[in-house]
């Protein structure tokens, strides 16, 4: 591995973390706000155990596959070398992250209004940081993941502490399956960093048991921000915006309109340097592609394009979590299957990966895609 991929733990746990704490997090106060603050909770908890299985079982799997790409896997333990199957769910892939990296363009580009930016402008602006980030390597995207991460944490104490002022007085439960449901269908994808776990283990030279730690550490980040914020949001505005910050710093008033879309910006940034660097090395192995300039804009510039044809924010990304939901269950899964029976790994999962595990977390999965497709107004 080159010495430039090298990254240090606390980089490697904010790539996981990082990459989850997207679109997704502006999304769960709204959600939240039909469902109460006790399912918050309690689909938090159930959402973390399941996208916790589910990333150690990609880990896992990774270590096991020279190529360490998710579709490197596919390919040695569920496709066998059948190369049509392998462009097909490239494609599949490549359609799910368009939807992903569209919403967080548009979230960014939706800051720069408040910057004193053309909309177009601040688009301009965000891909061409993004670009910088991503293309000067591996450790180029730990630093700055890092940084980013840093920041939104500071970000989220402080709506904490003012919310915890706040005048409205959050629904404890409300007793709508289906507001359940899709508010678990958005925090599974919150915590979603399926393609950054490969990055993490090429970065960390393959050290599964220190993989293991930054994604456990990662994903407890990124869901601890994510309900924060989301109470947060819930204690000062009666009705949450479906980009909560948003409304939530309209509310607030004052310098926190800043902070808030700091914290936009630096969210949608962060998931899209993993996102995209994710897709770009996908893209060099699929398609052939030397040039990691290229393979990026190969990668990015459709999602671009897709933003000429205009979406509500929380479709863009239910879109998203379902489509990637269903690659991982039908996918994903049966290849960690099949991967079990190859000894190879110097780490792996033990008892956690029995096959009694593997179908308690496809259930969960099919459970996200459920409540994925349920509207809620």
């Amino acid at each position: 591995m080159a010495g430039g991929k090298k990254i240090t733990d606390m980089e490697a746990v904010a790539i996981i973390a990082g990459n989850g704490i997207g679109g997704g997090v502006m999304a769960v106060p709204y959600l939240a706000s039909k469902a109460g603050l006790l399912p918050l909770l309690l689909m938090s908890v159930a959402a973390f155990a399941a996208a916790l299985m589910m990333h150690l079982m990609v880990l896992e799997a990774s270590l096991k596959t020279p190529g360490r790409q998710v579709l490197s896997i596919l390919d040695k333990y569920l496709f066998r070398g059948r190369k049509w199957l392998i462009y097909l769910f490239y494609g599949l892939i490549f359609i799910g992250t368009l939807s992903n990296l569209a919403a967080y363009v548009i979230g960014g580009a939706s800051v720069s209004a408040g910057w004193g930016l053309p909309v177009w402008a601040g688009a301009a602006v965000f891909y061409a940081i993004c670009a910088m980030v991503v293309l000067l390597g591996m450790k180029s995207m730990g630093l700055g993941e890092k940084a980013a991460l840093l920041g939104m944490a500071g970000i989220t104490v402080y709506m904490a502490i003012v919310s915890s002022n706040g005048s409205v007085q959050a629904v404890t439960v409300r007793e709508d399956a289906g507001a359940w449901l899709a508010l678990y269908g958005m925090l599974m994808f919150c915590l979603g960093s399926y393609l950054a776990v490969p990055q993490v283990v090429s970065g960390l030279a393959g050290d599964g048991k220190r993989a293991s730690r930054a994604v456990f550490f990662g994903l407890l980040i990124n869901l601890t921000i994510t309900v924060v914020i989301a109470v947060s949001v819930m204690y000062v505005n009666e009705q949450a915006t479906q980009v909560a910050i948003v409304g939530w710093s309209k509310a607030v008033g004052g310098v926190s309109g800043f902070i808030g879309s700091a914290f936009i910006w630096l969210a949608m940034a962060t998931s899209f340097w993993s996102v995209s660097y994710a897709m770009k090395d996908i893209t060099k192995e699929q398609l052939g592609i030397r040039s990691d300039i290229q393979a990026w804009l190969c990668s990015t510039l459709p999602a671009v394009v897709m933003l000429l044809f205009g979406s509500e924010f929380i479709e863009l990304l239910k879109l998203a979590g379902g489509a990637t939901g269903l690659v991982l269950v039908f996918t994903l899964i049966p290849a960690f299957r099949n991967s079990r029976q190859d000894r190879a790994a110097g780490w792996s999962m033990g008892k956690l990966g029995s096959v009694a595990f593997s179908l308690a977390v496809t259930i969960a999965y099919i459970v996200m895609v459920i409540g994925s497709t349920i509207p809620v107004d």
